[in-house]
């Protein structure tokens, strides 16, 4: 594994990379992957080019790329502004960024990245800095390039058929006729085009959950588990958010009690193929 310091879009940034997978993380805005290419190929994550090289601003900004939220969505606490350095040091495989604490939350984030033979692993990790219980869900973000598909499971073929097997969560700007979305034997697809702002969600189908995203021949995908629980917005353990610019893929924990000084955990596993 190679790390090195650059310049990405006018921010401070390092890039660690394998054989395989090149990451470039900003350090300037908060927790974010701003950079994903395989075997040398162009940047898989949306960068929002009004947002390229800003930082320290009051404001909560988009940039683009990967980023750590947490659920239910929030006015206000959900747009807790992110624009300050983060602090990193390297491990074994990967490495480790640290956000301070938000200044309405008081939760610290944390992202541990590594590189593994299945491909690239997310550990995504809140500490409760506060004086005070919370009740969150961990909410990872991927923002795509667009042009591309994505599909979601809706249905598992699994117990006697007797009870529901899946179930779909709409978004009050969402309409059901949008040409975008469609449907295969088991899973919801919902293809990019430059058009308004579109979001469905899909329950928990198993014990774990498998997002994909084909652009270009290639296809990048994020896997992780589903424990029983409670989970945000009708029972989500997964989402899918598009507009004229991008694509979202993102993936839920279940809502967990986190006392003050406790943490909370959340695993996601990337590749491309």
């Amino acid at each position: 594994m190679n790390v090195d310091r650059i310049e990405f879009r006018g921010w401070n940034a390092i890039a660690i990379a394998n054989n395989v997978y090149q990451i470039t993380i900003p350090i300037d805005i908060g927790i974010r992957i701003l950079g994903l290419s395989h075997n040398g190929d162009s940047n898989w994550l949306h960068v929002s080019e009004e947002d390229a090289g800003k930082k320290g601003e009051e404001a909560w900004r988009l940039y683009g790329g990967h980023r750590l939220w947490i659920a239910p969505e929030h006015p206000e606490l959900s747009y807790e502004s992110d624009n300050d350095p983060i602090t990193w040091s390297q491990t074994e495989n990967g490495i480790l960024l640290i956000q301070k604490p938000g200044k309405w939350t008081g939760l610290e984030k944390q992202m541990q990245i590594s590189f593994s033979e299945k491909g690239i692993n997310l550990l995504h990790r809140i500490i409760n800095r506060s004086h005070a219980p919370v009740k969150p869900s961990l909410w990872p973000i991927t923002a795509l390039r667009g042009e591309g598909r994505a599909t979601l499971p809706v249905a598992c073929d699994t117990g006697p058929g007797l009870n529901p097997a899946g179930s779909v969560i709409l978004w009050p700007y969402t309409r059901m006729n949008d040409q975008r979305i469609s449907w295969d034997a088991s899973s919801l697809c919902i293809e990019h085009k430059p058009s308004s702002a579109l979001k469905m969600g899909v329950s928990r189908t198993g014990d774990s959950c498998r997002l994909t995203y084909n652009r270009q021949g290639k296809t990048f995908s994020k896997e992780f588990r589903t424990p029983h629980g409670s989970y945000p917005d009708l029972g989500c353990v997964a989402q899918c958010y598009t507009n004229e610019n991008l694509i979202e893929l993102e993936s839920l924990s279940p809502l967990t009690d986190v006392p003050p000084g406790s943490a909370l955990e959340h695993l996601e596993t990337w590749s491309i193929s």
